[in-house]
């Protein structure tokens, strides 16, 4: 649970990144090469230990004392603790879980879009790609071995 809590923040940050200041960028081989470090790297910060990079506060090496437990108004504190057993744990994996299925989503839609353009579009083949020509791309953009571009532009 912690590493996939971790592992959303990492992919959240890097994210806002890159629409803040790589979006809009036209090197796409930059784009793509941070898109995918980040998300390798993401993977991996999860595990590491971020408290050897701090300093140990002055009052860590002090002596715990243990005090013994005294009840008070136990039927009240009972009580209480019933009603604030509210599993945090759950809601937090049911909030990623959702948010999980909303970018599947969206990514399942997406790559329906790029395949009805490419059986649609008007394909023409060079050498090491393919141009896709279809009226419905508002701005050329490139995936894999794919060029899509709009069918009135010329190249």
């Amino acid at each position: 649970m912690r590493y996939l809590l971790l592992l959303s923040i990492y992919w959240l940050a890097s994210w806002l990144f890159y629409r803040l200041f790589l979006e809009k960028e036209r090197f796409l081989r930059l784009n793509r090469l941070y898109l995918l470090f980040t998300f390798a790297l993401s993977l991996m910060l999860p595990f590491v230990s971020w408290s050897m990079f701090l300093p140990s506060p002055k009052w860590a090496n002090t002596p715990e004392i243990w005090l013994p437990v005294v009840a008070i108004q136990s039927e009240v504190a009972a009580v209480a603790g019933e009603a604030s057993k509210f599993n945090w744990r759950l809601l937090l994996l049911t909030i990623w879980g959702v948010g999980s299925a909303v970018v599947l989503y969206r990514f399942a839609g997406n790559l329906w879009e790029l395949s009805q353009l490419i059986r649609n579009g008007q394909k023409v083949k060079h050498t090491a790609y393919a141009q896709i020509k279809h009226p419905k791309i508002d701005a050329p953009f490139s995936w894999f071995s794919f060029l899509f571009w709009n069918g009135s532009q010329d190249l």
